[in-house]
């Protein structure tokens, strides 16, 4: 996988990167880190070639920036956490 963009940002006091990587198959997976390099969080969100192209096509924007947009907004939501907690509490 190549990395094609880094979004940095702060959250909470805290500084997070999101980053865009593509694959062999022209495909890209967003995820998010901390600042010293550890996983944000497990997700892991991908949009295949076939969708990227549709998307940029009819958006005008490649769909992995809608990505970067929910990756960023699941860690201001504290969303890992939420269902983290949830599932101990079942």
């Amino acid at each position: 996988m190549t990395l094609v963009k880094a979004v940095q940002f702060s959250h909470n006091s805290i500084d997070y990167e999101i980053k865009v990587f593509s694959d062999d198959m022209g495909g890209y997976s967003v995820k998010s880190f901390l600042k010293n390099g550890k996983r944000a969080n497990p997700y892991n969100y991908t949009v295949d070639s076939d969708t990227e192209f549709q998307y940029e096509w009819d958006k005008g924007l490649p769909a992995y920036e809608h990505l970067i947009e929910y990756a960023a907004n699941d860690i201001k939501n504290d969303t890992w956490r939420k269902y983290f907690k949830a599932v101990q509490e079942e």
